[in-house]
Order: structure tokens, then C-alpha cells, then sequence
């Protein structure tokens, strides 16, 4: 009886160990990585986001892995805004299966900041004050665009 619960014990332990692993991998994989060439849609759709017009502070721009589909949030100047990481990731899948190749999502940028890693983009700011062309420019410089 004593061993059994030994061994019920151990492979509970060993089941939490995995889990909390598991939970710490996925979380990092919220943000894209490797090669990404953005189409002109969402190109325009990033200069959009990062002027922030209106009042609106950049929250979160997701973009799929293809590049052909996006979503972003704001967040209103003045408010604390966190999260929606899930959410933002879960709704730009669903447009890329409605619209584009199905790819999958990921955190493109965080604020004004770039969060993808290609290898020459991670942590790569961007101003609010920008022209169009200016952040166009910025992201062929850091291999976004062809």
C-alpha cells in the first residue's frame, strides 16, 4: 500500500513538473519568429496601428505567419491595458482562415515595439509621429517588406 502511494505521489510530482514546463514554452511562442514578408494590406494596416489616431494608444498587432492577415488592438490614452494576448491570437486565426491561408498567429508588436524575432527586428522601435513611408522604410530595413 505504501509503494503505491509512492508510487501515486511520484507521477503526480512528475505531472506538475511537465505542466508548469509546458505552460512556460507556450507562453514564450506568443511571439513570432523567423522569416516574415507582411503584404501590403497589412503593411498599410501596421502604419495604421502605430499612428494611433484619435485618441488611441498601440496595444497588440498580431499578424499571421503568411503575412496576408492581422488584427490589432488600442488602448485609450489614460487607461492600463494588459492581456489579450489569447484573444487577439484566437481572432486574427480566424481571419486568416476566412481570408488568407489559414497560417497561424503571432505577436507582431507590443506598443510600438517590435516583438517578432527574424534575427535583426526584436526590440526594434517605432514613433507615433512617423510618416507612412517612414515606417514602411523601417520595415524593409529590418527585412519585413521586399
Amino acid at each position: 500500500m505504501l509503494k503505491k502511494r509512492f508510487n501515486f505521489n511520484k507521477f503526480i510530482m512528475i505531472l506538475i513538473t511537465f505542466l508548469l514546463l509546458n505552460s512556460t514554452s507556450s507562453a514564450s511562442s506568443k511571439f513570432g519568429f523567423g522569416d516574415l514578408k507582411m503584404s501590403n494590406k497589412v503593411i498599410e494596416k501596421f502604419i495604421t496601428y502605430v499612428q494611433g489616431k484619435n485618441n488611441k494608444r498601440p496595444m497588440l498587432f498580431a499578424v499571421s505567419s503568411d503575412g496576408l492577415e492581422y488584427n490589432y488592438y488600442y488602448c485609450a490614452h489614460g487607461q492600463k491595458c494588459g492581456g489579450g494576448h489569447e484573444r487577439i491570437l484566437k481572432e486574427c486565426l480566424k481571419y486568416s482562415r476566412k481570408y488568407g491561408n489559414g497560417g497561424e498567429c503571432f505577436i507582431f508588436a507590443r506598443g510600438w515595439t517590435v516583438k517578432w524575432d527574424n534575427g535583426n527586428s526584436k526590440n526594434v522601435k517605432f514613433k507615433s509621429k512617423m510618416s507612412g513611408s517612414e515606417i514602411r522604410a523601417k520595415l524593409k530595413e529590418i527585412s519585413f517588406v521586399e
